[in-house]
């Protein structure tokens, strides 16, 4: 058995775990589900080794390698948030990991990427490791957020919510911040020029600006509506930049195209 048909063996397995967390959780059945999610944590990361043995290289360079990878920060994410008194917060985390991890079935698991001589930089793991976790904990803050204005319609407190999808907010911007950073030090390593208006630089651009915007309305209370209008967007626009941009022919990437 090789390394890519192993993978493929032991993803349904992290998918079932993560989507019996979710349940367990959804349950109260907070014991059962902090199980479930480290089972299935486990074995996606047993599905992360599998794939650097079978592509010879930190997998990061299709979508297959790059959601796989973005389900083992959910986990993750929710031990942070669970010691600071978010531990009801699993079932949304674990949810976070399902679909990630669902969204790889059907995908193609062998195809890898190979970077020109110029794209064969030191700062691809970096670059890219820190746009994944801006996009996993912006997702989160995304549904938090909604889940807060739910709750608010139905009469009842949604603090938890708000604070938990601040703080996640908070977490993303730096990493997207270093990412847009690193990019263009890559794009000036290897081109000569830090900026090209690439369609994913420009979507990129705007990603941050609306996030850096949100930094200042959320700050006025009377505004939350106005902010979670902004932030709304500023994560449609992520998903146009992270899938849109890929999959999308008439304005698909030349340079940041993944299999």
């Amino acid at each position: 058995m090789t390394p890519a048909s192993a993978a493929a063996v032991v993803l349904p397995v992290s998918f079932g775990c993560h989507a019996a967390a979710w349940m367990s959780f959804v349950r109260g059945k907070v014991r059962m589900g902090v199980f479930c999610l480290s089972c299935g944590w486990l074995a996606n990361v047993a599905v992360f080794m599998l794939n650097l043995v079978s592509a010879g290289s930190v997998p990061l360079g299709n979508f297959y390698h790059v959601f796989t990878t973005l389900a083992l920060l959910f986990p993750l994410a929710y031990a942070a948030a669970a010691r600071r008194q978010f531990g009801w917060s699993g079932a949304y985390f674990s949810a976070g990991a399902a679909v990630c991890l669902a969204a790889t079935f059907g995908m193609k698991q062998g195809l890898s990427w190979k970077p020109s001589p110029a794209l064969a930089s030191p700062w691809f793991v970096p670059h890219v490791a820190s746009y994944l976790v801006s996009y996993a904990f912006a997702g989160m803050a995304c549904c938090l957020t909604v889940a807060a204005r739910r709750l608010e319609r139905a009469g009842r407190s949604s603090d938890g919510h708000r604070r938990l999808s601040a703080a996640m907010i908070r977490a993303a911007f730096p990493c997207m911040t270093f990412g847009l950073a690193s990019g263009a030090a890559w794009a000036d390593a290897a081109w000569g020029s830090y900026w090209s208006w690439d369609p994913k630089e420009t979507g990129a651009l705007a990603v941050w600006l609306l996030y850096a915007a949100w930094f200042h309305i959320c700050r006025v209370r009377r505004l939350r509506r106005l902010a979670d209008a902004v932030h709304l967007a500023a994560f449609l626009a992520l998903l146009m930049t992270f899938l849109g941009v890929a999959l999308l022919p008439k304005i698909a990437s030349r340079l940041h195209g993944y299999a």
